[in-house]
């Protein structure tokens, strides 16, 4: 529970306020690395800002799970950081680094916590109140469990291929976002969508969706590089890419989600919602519109500072994704512009 006594009602609070804004730009900032060209300025930039958001959001929820006596977000904050903590390492390692401490002792430390906290949900899943809160509990502590059995195997074997660094960074992070996507739900669900969902099914959300992703990726991204058929292999020379065509790509891709989601809502949810009554897929759809709209502007901005645009193209392009259809025309002028090849 939060204390009462006023320093540390206070204190909480501060701590508090550093875990959300943490967790926001975390959240927000590891869209952009996802979707820009691995290893490329933009990707390395924003994902320091993911790396250092997540550490801040992780540190922070031990206090505050201490405070409330939440065990499940000490859980949460232990998954996230040591994800983050791999994520990062994992891509700087070497031949001989199976023999430094902070790769060992996190890896050690981690695998036993969740095997406890694996086994404390199981049991919970018996009976009693927190049923909702153990089975989310099992499904973090469980893929905790094996992402640390993979990176313990890592460093027992000393397997520090290029492949394995890469996809491991590609598992840890892709992770580690989808943790903060899914605090982010447990604790603004309700307010955004006024839908009662138990918080099981809130946190567990963004895993149906991400987890089929990594699936499917992992491997490929796995047989590119063993191939050498990607530019990051390191074997040979990277291919050169337009300037920017990161952020072009970037900026298309939030365009048109940005544009869908908004024309979805606006031909199909808001009618049913008024002539139906029927307000369900407003609901749904009106927080995932918000967070499109919030990425696509960041991808105008980074795209702004790639191409060096004035400010009236920025306007306009910002402008476009409040009118029905605007994105898809600004995308389709983009292309017909032709200022640099798409890649």
């Amino acid at each position: 529970m939060i204390p009462t006594d006023r320093p540390q009602f206070l204190a909480c609070y501060l701590v508090l306020g550093v875990h959300i804004v943490a967790g926001f730009v975390g959240m927000y900032g590891g869209f952009v690395p996802l979707f820009t060209h691995k290893g490329g300025l933009n990707h390395r930039r924003w994902g320091r800002v993911f790396t250092w958001a997540m550490a801040v959001a992780s540190v922070s929820a031990f206090p505050l799970a201490f405070w409330r006596a939440d065990l499940f977000q000490a859980i949460v904050g232990l998954y996230s950081g040591y994800l983050t903590l791999f994520g990062f390492r994992v891509l700087r390692r070497h031949s001989q680094s199976a023999s430094v401490l902070l790769d060992w002792l996190p890896a050690l430390f981690s695998l036993a916590v969740f095997a406890a906290a694996l086994t404390a949900a199981l049991w919970l899943l018996t009976g009693g109140s927190l049923q909702s809160t153990a089975r989310a509990a099992v499904v973090f502590s469980g893929i905790g469990l094996l992402v640390a059995g993979r990176d313990l195997q890592t460093l027992i074997t000393k397997d520090a291929s290029y492949e394995r660094r890469v996809v491991d960074h590609l598992i840890a992070a892709s992770l580690a976002l989808t943790a903060a996507v899914a605090a982010f739900l447990n604790t603004q669900f309700e307010r955004l969508t006024r839908l009662d969902w138990p918080l099981e099914a809130k946190m567990l959300l963004p895993f149906a969706v991400a987890l089929p992703l990594l699936l499917i990726w992992a491997p490929i991204w796995n047989r590119r590089l063993r191939s050498g058929e990607s530019a990051m292999a390191a074997s040979l020379p990277a291919t050169p890419r337009p300037p920017g065509s990161s952020e072009r790509s970037l900026l298309r891709v939030f365009a048109i989600a940005e544009g869908t989601s908004f024309l979805l809502l606006l031909l199909i949810a808001v009618p049913l919602k008024r002539l139906a009554g029927q307000a369900i897929l407003v609901q749904l759809l009106g927080p995932i519109h918000g967070a499109l709209f919030v990425l696509y502007v960041v991808a105008v901005f980074l795209s702004t500072a790639a191409f060096r645009w004035p400010w009236k193209r920025v306007l306009m392009a910002l402008a476009a994704s409040v009118v029905p259809f605007g994105p898809f025309i600004l995308e389709w002028k983009d292309r017909k512009r032709a200022v640099e090849p798409l890649p």
